[in-house]
């Protein structure tokens, strides 16, 4: 059995975890009771005495003494009773002087954060390289305000801020585009990759369609750890203060993977494969590699090589295609020139039957004897568009079409024989404009159909130099029927000879005015089918796009059709005349760099990476006019022969090797 505590002990509990203690502990013996919460003293007395008949009898308990001798008072009263002055408690004074400790350490800090050496004490290591210049010259006394907007903010500021007062302003994003602005736009530079969520998701389901869905996706834009309409502060991926030799555009691919919820452990295990990247949209030159290779070149009996065709630029980064001359000229100029033999027929006059149209009533009007007869002729493509913009013209093309012949009128049907009749109105009039006004007339016409001025350029390249002079003459021998007063053996030998590049011949009988181009790429050429694309995306749409097609047939003269593509972009046509410049296109998030991979043997070879899809129906796309609908004619790259080399302890696998996070 516990036997019980010595009474007369004089090691009383002292209750550490009150704030006060009893002020008889100082002399000896604390009382039992103890002061109270608030440091008042109880005065409690050492017993509470008991009756025995008319005798009062103490019963303090043996623990703490015992009876007293001297016993209750004799109205029962306890003749003991603790009285003190409390004091703190050892805990509570130990308390009170930490705390005393912390607020002098706090006012010094205030005063520290306060003075003008503040930023001194807290810059958490140097800058970087690439912001170390800020600390110099004129700057200097700005320091971390230069990034930071607390950098001039009160030490009063900081503590609102602190406790949920909003945000100081300017944020330190916003001050690091006042450097950056000129290389991200503002607009979206905090979005995530800096551009609309439109866009991104376009990209993405793009991306997913090229991939043929091989891949798997990711996770939807509404399960994302984080709402990709949030800002992303520039800080979350550039950490600065790292010291002056770290890569402050580096960015770990943990950070890559806070977003894309497609993890996977490393590039070779899990990584999606690359689909047709990068043949994300067909090329705006529809050159077959694989016929060119086994077909062409053997007939031509020639070497087929890509560095033939293919040049590295200045930095080695990216493979240049070379120009026409240097690669195609050597085989293609012969058929481009016989394209050309006759010429392009600009003006003609169609073969009317005056007869049949007097017999309806339909009154021509002055009409040259040689191009009278029965109904023939078709109006070339140029003539087409220039009728386009008179009401003769317009009522004609209306009722026969923009690939009518007169051939085809039926002499029957009044409304076909008004509009032959208004085609050869319409003739007369072109012809009458162009000799009365020349490069004027033409650009009023054109200004009506495409609803804007023409470039003193453009004009240049679309008259060909044709002067009205030039014109008066085709009016006066073909339109009028005067004769041009040169004897007639030198204009026959004149009419058989070829003539010059850039010229232009009127045949009278024919009763036809021709332009001569220059070969590939003749500036007259290329502009009128530039005229009929933009007319082709236009409120004149039905003639013109009919036209364009005509124009660009494989066989058309020039044979532009057969390697020049059509595309529509953003809703407008446009002729695809420049070879692919990867230095002009729009920074995407892929990149690839040649000259690593050029040195090696392995991949030194073009073909390592690029081989071509034998029997792929390449060429058949081009029908198309959306240039991302198209069979590649290379076979997809496969992801296996990169990770052979870019694993971790190679040539490294991180997200940002191959990807950039702004556009």
């Amino acid at each position: 059995m516990r036997e019980p505590r010595n009474p007369a002990t004089t090691d009383q509990y002292e209750r550490p975890q009150q704030h006060w203690s009893c002020g008889l502990a100082g002399d000896g013996t604390a009382c039992p009771a103890g002061p109270t919460a608030h440091g008042a003293c109880p005065a409690a007395a050492a017993c509470h005495p008991v009756r025995d008949g008319d005798r009062w009898h103490c019963n303090r308990s043996a623990l703490r003494g015992g009876p007293c001798e001297e016993g209750p008072t004799p109205d029962g009263a306890c003749c003991i009773a603790y009285r003190c002055t409390p004091v703190l408690s050892l805990r509570q004074r130990r308390g009170r002087f930490v705390a005393a400790i912390a607020i002098a350490a706090l006012g010094a800090l205030c005063m520290a954060l306060s003075g003008s050496l503040r930023n001194e004490f807290l810059a958490p290591g140097p800058l970087s390289m690439h912001h170390a210049q800020l600390l110099e010259g004129e700057n200097a006394t700005l320091r971390c305000a230069q990034c930071h907007a607390a950098g001039m903010a009160s030490i009063s500021s900081w503590w609102e801020h602190s406790f949920g007062g909003g945000e100081l302003s300017p944020t330190q994003s916003t001050l690091c585009l006042e450097c950056h602005r000129d290389k991200i736009g503002e607009e979206f530079a905090l979005a995530s990759h800096g551009v609309q969520l439109a866009s991104l998701e376009r990209m993405t389901d793009l991306r997913q369609e090229r991939q043929g869905n091989a891949a798997p996706a990711d996770v939807p834009w509404d399960q994302r750890p984080r709402n990709p309409n949030d800002p992303i502060a520039c800080s979350a991926c550039h950490r600065e203060h790292q010291g002056r030799m770290h890569d402050l555009p580096a960015v770990s691919s943990v950070a890559c993977q806070s977003c894309h919820r497609a993890e996977f452990d490393s590039f070779a295990h899990g990584h999606p494969e690359f689909g047709q990247w990068p043949h994300l949209r067909r090329t705006g030159i529809a050159f077959d590699h694989a016929a060119h290779q086994l077909k062409h070149y053997p007939e031509e009996k020639q070497e087929f090589s890509c560095a033939a065709c293919h040049k590295t630029d200045a930095t080695g980064q990216r493979q240049l295609t070379a120009s026409f001359a240097e690669s195609c000229a050597q085989c293609h100029d012969k058929s481009i020139a016989a394209s050309f033999a006759d010429g392009v027929t600009f003006l003609s006059l169609p073969t009317v039957d005056a007869d049949t149209l007097a017999d309806h009533n339909i009154d021509l009007g002055s009409w040259p004897a040689a191009a009278t007869g029965d109904f023939e002729g078709a109006p070339p493509t140029v003539a087409k568009v220039l009728m386009q913009a008179d009401a003769a013209g317009a009522a004609a093309l209306g009722v026969l079409g923009p690939d009518f012949d007169l051939y085809d009128v039926d002499i029957d049907d009044p409304t076909q024989l008004r509009a032959a009749a208004q085609t050869a109105e319409s003739i007369r009039a072109i012809v009458n404009e162009l000799a009365d006004q020349g490069e004027p007339a033409l650009a009023a016409r054109l200004k009506s159909l495409l609803g804007r001025e023409l470039t003193a350029a453009e004009l240049a390249n679309l008259s060909g130099r044709l002067s009205a002079e030039r014109i008066g003459e085709f009016r006066d021998q073909s339109l009028l029927g005067k004769p041009s007063g040169i004897p007639a053996d030198i204009a026959e030998r004149r009419r058989q000879q070829r003539p010059a590049a850039g010229d232009w011949t009127h045949d009278p009988t024919t009763l036809t005015l021709r332009y001569q181009p220059t070969g590939h790429a003749d500036p007259w050429l290329r502009a009128w089918l530039d005229v009929l694309a933009e007319g082709a995306s236009g409120k004149q749409a039905k003639l013109f796009e009919p036209l364009l097609t005509q124009a660009m047939k494989p066989t058309a003269p020039g044979l532009c059709g057969s390697c020049h593509s059509v595309d529509r972009v953003d809703g407008r046509l446009a002729i695809q005349w420049e070879l692919h410049d990867p230095t002009r296109e729009p920074r995407s998030f892929t990149r690839f760099n040649h000259a690593p991979h050029i040195v090696m043997p392995k991949a030194g070879d073009c073909a390592s990476c690029h081989q071509f899809a034998v029997g792929a129906d390449f060429m058949a796309s081009y029908a198309e006019r959306d240039p991302h609908r198209f069979t590649s004619g290379f076979a997809p790259m496969s992801k296996a022969a990169c990770a052979a080399c870019h694993t971790p302890a190679a040539a490294g696998d991180s997200c940002t090797q191959c990807h950039r996070y702004h556009k």
